[in-house]
């Protein structure tokens, strides 16, 4: 949208890493906006895309643990491994499962980093809706309709994102994730994510 490159094509060729630490992508926490930060807020329009805290957290398992390749420098279930057994004192098996995932998610605290847990990180505490004046708040649910909006909004001289950015697979699987779940453990998830719930208007689990 703003040419720093040229073609659909060219970001095809980044890797993963170079994708989420490429210079352009910088939030409004970096060095380089302290001057300017409360002005672009204040002055720039604003925008959220939201998802199912569900379809969130499956979609994470699946492509960080269930899934994962090694794309990545950190060698994710050998992390989230160590950090569930030493919070809660067991011993795992070589996977980590689906159960033990989300007692983690959980049961972090909100002041507590983890490594990629915007991946799953409640979207209030994340980007803040209820002190941010968005001017539009999108659904990944229905990202074809609305980020045609969105992009017509902003004059950003485009038709539309590409067609491949439409699909998910984490809402057909997200039903046989959650009957994992003992009833403890979706209390657990519903308290978790529940101002995303109310907020957004997303039905409790699918």
């Amino acid at each position: 949208m703003t040419g720093a490159t040229n073609t659909l094509e060219e970001t095809r060729l980044l890797t993963r890493d170079e994708i989420h630490t490429h210079p352009y992508l910088r939030t409004l926490n970096h060095p380089s906006f302290e001057d300017t930060r409360w002005v672009m807020l204040a002055s720039y329009r604003k925008m959220l895309f939201v998802r199912h805290p569900l379809q969130r957290v499956v979609s994470t398992f699946k492509d960080k643990l269930e899934g994962y390749t090694g794309r990545e420098r950190l060698e994710f279930p050998k992390y989230i491994k160590q950090k569930i057994e030493e919070r809660f004192g067991t011993r795992l098996g070589e996977l980590v499962s689906f159960e033990d995932f989300v007692r983690f998610v959980a049961d972090q605290g909100e002041d507590e980093p983890v490594e990629m847990d915007p991946h799953w990180r409640s979207l209030h505490q994340m980007c803040n809706p209820c002190t941010i004046e968005y001017g539009f708040i999108g659904k990944f649910e229905n990202l074809r309709e609305d980020s045609s909006y969105a992009i017509q909004w902003m004059g950003a001289g485009m038709d539309n994102l590409p067609r491949a950015l439409y699909f998910t697979s984490s809402s057909l699987y997200a039903p046989g994730y959650l009957a994992l779940l003992n009833t403890h453990l979706r209390q657990a998830f519903l308290h978790k994510y529940l101002l995303d719930y109310i907020s957004f208007d997303y039905p409790f689990f699918v």
